[in-house]
């Protein structure tokens, strides 16, 4: 297999091998996709799939079958074609496909804590391949605050990217606790709150920031100067977060009224502490009424709302979770020579107690 082949019209990877029936197989990535040329003729524009039978030394592709030849290794070449694929897919990922009139769907997750928001967004970064950076919204004011401005994520993402501008540019920027700056109080204003806000209007749509060349901060202002790496935030996913408890309170206390209305008493669950949380109820009147700015929950098109995990949920979390409580517990304890184990019902006392404690997985 070869990634150097010499191939006119091509500069992109490659792996070439002979089959049985003596014909030489090349496949390469041309733009975002794998082609495949057969005796340096076209066979497959477009390659779907490239499967391996290690054992029988068989390899199947959208036009049939063939058998490799002895001399071929092709341990190397089915590391050598995954790459390919992987290059294929990563180029599609850094030139999504230009739409007429698009509207970027950036998305308000609303849920308690502990519930896995953050999990989610990692581990769904991570699956698609693109980078992932986190902020904290408390951390951000109009003109930066402790050397912080909102155009900084930006620069955290190329980090995050290794330094590859087009993949930065479809990377995901969660953004937690956006429900702490939209709430008055412990000496917030107002006008503190739509500034806060303000800083991230910009960033959500269509908007090119200048990343200083030295160190990972940008240049402020973002449209100014010649230095640094130009990027734009177009295809960037922003998704933002937040508990928002005091709007959960309220959409409950409208849902028993709502239901008391209908017949219901308070044995039926007429305690908010009773109701589950009502936050998918939340529209964009509500979500204004709970601080946020309407310029800015327009530019929120996706809402999810993720309930509390209940006692099943942790449950199933403590056996089934990768790299989960129990089984760091298990490694600690190995490490001086005892076998740890725990039987499901230590294990569902467990999960209800740390239900009771209200701060999802984290209790466990």
């Amino acid at each position: 297999p070869s990634e150097d082949s010499e191939d006119s019209g091509s500069d992109g990877l490659k792996v070439q091998f002979t089959d049985t029936d003596g014909d030489v197989v090349l496949l390469r990535v041309e733009d975002d996709h794998v082609a495949e040329y057969v005796n340096g003729e076209p066979e497959l524009e477009r390659v779907e799939r490239f499967e391996i039978d290690m054992e029988k030394r068989i390899y199947h592709d959208d036009s049939g079958e063939g058998r490799f030849e002895d001399a071929e290794d092709i341990k190397e070449i089915d590391v050598k074609v995954k790459e390919l694929f992987a290059e294929a897919s990563r180029a599609a990922l850094t030139k999504p496909k230009r739409v007429k009139n698009y509207t970027k769907p950036n998305i308000l997750l609303l849920g308690p804590t502990g519930s896995g928001k953050t999990y989610l967004l990692r581990n769904l970064a991570d699956l698609i391949g693109v980078p992932f950076v986190k902020a904290d919204a408390t951390k951000f004011t109009e003109t930066g605050y402790v050397g912080r401005d909102a155009d900084e994520v930006m620069s955290e993402l190329l980090q995050a990217a290794d330094g590859d501008v087009e993949l930065a540019q479809v990377g995901i920027v969660y953004v937690d606790e956006i429900d702490k700056v939209c709430s008055e109080g412990a000496g917030r204003t107002s006008s503190f709150r739509r500034a806060t806000q303000s800083t991230f209007l910009k960033l959500m749509e269509d908007t090119e920031v200048t990343v200083g060349s030295q160190g990972p901060r940008l240049v402020l202002g973002g449209l100014g100067g010649d230095k640094g790496t130009k990027m734009s935030t177009r295809h960037v996913l922003f998704v933002f977060s937040g508990a928002f408890s005091q709007l959960d309170e309220k959409l409950k206390e409208d849902h028993i009224r709502d239901m008391k209305g209908f017949g219901f008493t308070a044995e039926n669950g007429g305690k908010p502490e009773d109701v589950k949380s009502m936050l998918h109820k939340a529209d964009t009147e509500e979500l204004v009424k709970a601080g946020m700015e309407r310029e800015f929950v327009g530019r929120l098109p996706v809402r999810v709302a993720l309930q509390a995990l209940s006692d099943e949920d942790l449950f199933q979390v403590l056996t089934t979770a990768e790299d989960g409580a129990t089984s760091q517990l298990v490694d600690d304890f190995r490490r001086y020579g005892i076998e740890l184990r725990f039987t499901e019902e230590a294990l569902r006392t467990v999960a209800k107690k740390a239900a009771t404690e209200g701060t999802g997985a984290r209790a466990l």
